[in-house]
């Protein structure tokens, strides 16, 4: 599980500046992440169930293209709010297992594969609403973002493997997008590399398997 690790990392850093900021100098960092792992699962089953209001709205009424509301925001709301609510009880369950004394064996990898997984369903179905609209969903896929709104750096860093093995932004076919979970997962291993040479166990921070 420890190739999983790169998913620790947003906490990792945390754990390492905030104890040199004023009030985290007295030790309670640990509360301070326990506290963002919250804030996670509430974000994002607020985000569900505004996506899910908006889908049963418009299919209320017929429409086959749901792009008002936080589809606006998100061309799918439901899936990052399932990964923002899984994010938070993972950390929050390692958080807690740890603290108690057991064994953590780390859910860093098992939630990079449903992670990603839930990209490929999204990108395959991405593929069947472009067949089915056309230009509609084409426009409305170009204006929206995938998940979130990101900086147009990291928008590009994040998509630029994909320019690299398909020479396109979003994959045409259902084998491609196939590809692009492959390729992501294989990223995520490599990045963890470096943590997993290192050896960051729960000696250096109580979220990491030991």
């Amino acid at each position: 599980m420890k190739l999983g690790l790169i998913v620790y990392l947003p906490h990792l850093v945390l754990s390492m500046i905030l104890p040199l900021v004023g009030e985290f100098s007295t030790g309670v960092v640990i509360t301070y992440i326990w506290r963002v792992s919250f804030i996670l699962i509430g974000a994002g089953i607020l985000i569900f169930l505004l996506g899910t209001q908006a889908w049963l709205y418009g299919k209320s009424k017929d429409k086959e293209l749901i792009d008002f509301g936080i589809y606006r925001y998100s061309r799918h709301p439901q899936y990052l709010g399932y990964l923002l609510w899984s994010y938070g009880v993972m950390s929050l369950c390692s958080y807690f297992i740890g603290g108690m004394g057991y064994y953590n064996p780390g859910g860093g990898l098992v939630w990079i594969l449903s992670a990603l997984l839930i990209i490929c369903i999204a990108l395959r179905e991405e593929i069947e609403m472009s067949d089915a609209h056309g230009e509609e969903y084409k426009a409305y896929r170009k204006q929206t973002p995938f998940f979130l709104p990101l900086p147009r750096v990291l928008r590009a860093v994040i998509t630029a493997p994909v320019k690299l093995l398909l020479g396109k932004t979003f994959p045409e076919t259902k084998r491609e997008a196939t590809y692009i979970f492959g390729l992501y997962f294989v990223i995520a291993l490599l990045l963890s590399l470096p943590l997993f040479i290192m050896d960051l166990g729960s000696s250096y921070y109580p979220l990491l398997p030991p």
